[in-house]
C-alpha cells in the first residue's frame, strides 16, 4: 500500500508471479500491466516464458534482435516502432503513427495503408502469410496503449525508492502517505469506514 504505481491488486499479483527483484523487472511489469500488452496477452505469455513454462519463440528469426530482452514479447512502444521499420519498411514518422494507434489518431484510411505496406514489405522479407498476420496483430493491438521504455524505467525507479522507504522507514512513510491522502487505497477512505485512520494504515507502528 502506498508505493507508487505498484500498489494495485493487479500489479502486486503480477510482481509476485514474476518474483520481481530488479529495476528492470519492475519496469517490465509496469509495461505488461498496460491495456495494449494485456489485450495481446503479453502478460500471461511473458510470465510463462519467464518461469520456463513455455519456450521463447519468434514469429520470424529477425524479431529476436528486437524482442530478445523481453522474451519474444512486445511490451514497449519502442519495440512497436522497431518492428514497423524493420518489417514494414516504414519511415520513423509512419512507425510513430503505428505506435500511436493509427485508427484512433490518423484515421481508417491511413490505418489500411500502413497495414498494407507492412504486410507487403514483410512478405518481401520472406515471412509467410501467418507470420505476417501474427506480427502485425502484435503491433496493432499493442500500439497506443503501452509504455515507452524510458517511462516504465522512470516509474520503476520511483517505485523502487518508495518501496525501500516503506520497508526501512515504515512509520514515517505511512504517516506522510496518510497526511497527503495519497495512494491507490487512501487513508481518507479507510478513516470514513472505520474511524481508526492512522492505526488502520499502520502509522501507529
Amino acid at each position: 500500500m502506498g508505493v507508487f504505481q505498484i500498489e494495485s491488486p493487479a500489479m502486486r499479483g503480477l510482481l509476485r508471479m514474476m518474483t520481481a527483484r530488479t529495476l528492470e523487472e519492475v519496469a517490465q511489469a509496469l509495461a505488461l500491466i498496460r491495456p495494449g500488452a494485456a489485450e495481446y496477452g503479453s502478460k500471461e505469455l511473458f510470465v510463462k516464458r519467464l518461469r520456463g513454462e513455455e519456450r521463447v519463440t519468434y514469429a520470424h528469426p529477425s524479431l529476436e534482435a528486437i524482442l530478445g530482452d523481453s522474451r519474444g514479447v512486445c511490451i514497449f512502444q519502442e519495440q512497436v516502432m522497431q518492428i514497423s521499420q524493420a518489417f514494414g519498411d516504414m519511415t520513423l514518422a509512419e512507425a510513430d503513427l503505428v505506435r500511436r494507434s493509427s485508427v484512433k489518431y490518423s484515421g481508417r484510411s491511413d490505418h489500411a495503408r500502413l497495414r498494407g505496406k507492412f504486410l507487403l514489405a514483410a512478405g518481401m522479407m520472406g515471412l509467410t502469410d501467418a507470420q505476417r498476420e501474427e506480427t502485425w496483430m502484435m503491433v496493432e493491438k499493442f500500439a497506443g496503449f503501452g509504455f515507452c521504455k524510458a517511462h516504465a524505467a522512470t516509474y520503476a525507479d520511483i517505485s523502487y525508492r518508495m518501496a525501500y522507504l516503506k520497508t526501512h522507514h515504515t512509520a514515517e512513510f505511512l504517516a506522510a502517505m496518510c497526511s497527503a491522502g495519497a495512494g491507490f487505497i487512501t487513508c481518507r477512505r479507510t478513516w470514513k469506514k472505520r474511524s481508526v485512520g492512522a492505526s488502520r494504515c499502520g502509522c501507529r507502528r
